[in-house]
């Protein structure tokens, strides 16, 4: 009898702590499963991309939003995902990367952590490729909490946020400012200037803000699957970094 088996018996019979423990271990195990497998499916796309002449593609922290020809990689499981964990080194040779991909990943990650994944996509491209990112806008989330004028800025932003994270909740902005600070995992929040540093810092030179949807690079237009919508445009901080 297999843990999912066991794990459904004991919801039936109202096992409620044995069901409980059993779920928490079937997690467990479907995520060590899906780490083992990691590796060798990076290594299986990477190894048929070479041998059909094909550039490599990154997606880190897809989040089941794949893309097609991608390599979508994900801490957590997810369907079509490999496992990766990018605050570690990853699993390709140097140069072997044309593109990578991670909207709203690095917010999720300690600044350390965050300064690893940054190396290593430096490390893993070739010379001409780019790091596409986007995360929240610390300097504008300060600003439009603080600042005058930007009521409809604030409204609209508020509205989204209500409808999508707090339905029937009656919030203030300073709400939506701390959600963002504390929900979806985020662990550390960027400045333009920070970033940039950062970037800098693991090596790339040529930086420059993006557009959501938008990119000078045509393999990039239309990549984008996070946080659509024009109210976002204002505290999405979306940037391309090239080797």
């Amino acid at each position: 009898m297999n843990p999912a088996t066991v794990t459904s018996y004991a919801k039936k019979l109202r096992l409620n702590k044995l069901y409980w423990w059993l779920n928490r271990a079937l997690r467990q195990w479907q995520w060590m499963l899906y780490r083992r497998q990691g590796t060798r499916r990076v290594r299986d796309f990477v190894v048929g991309c070479h041998r059909e002449g094909m550039p490599c593609y990154l997606q880190v922290g897809a989040g089941g939003k794949t893309l097609p020809g991608w390599l979508n990689t994900d801490y957590a499981p997810h369907a079509n995902c490999a496992f990766l964990d990018a605050t570690q080194p990853w699993p390709f040779a140097d140069g072997e990367l044309s593109l990578i991909l991670a909207e709203h990943v690095i917010a999720n990650l300690p600044k350390d952590g965050g300064i690893v994944f940054l190396r290593e996509s430096y490390r893993c491209l070739q010379p001409g490729g780019v790091l596409r990112l986007s995360t929240p806008n610390l300097t504008a989330l300060s600003r439009a909490l603080i600042a005058d004028g930007m009521e409809e800025v604030k409204a609209a932003l508020l509205n989204r946020h209500q409808r999508l994270y707090r339905p029937g909740e009656d919030i203030s902005f300073c709400d939506l400012v701390n959600d963002i600070h504390y929900m979806w995992g985020h662990r550390y929040l960027y400045t333009e200037e920070e970033l940039y540093r950062q970037l800098c810092a693991a090596g790339f030179s040529q930086i420059e803000r993006a557009t959501f949807g938008l990119s000078r690079d045509p393999r990039l237009v239309g990549v984008d699957q996070h946080q659509a919508g024009p109210e976002m445009a204002y505290i999405d901080l979306i940037v391309e970094a090239v080797k």
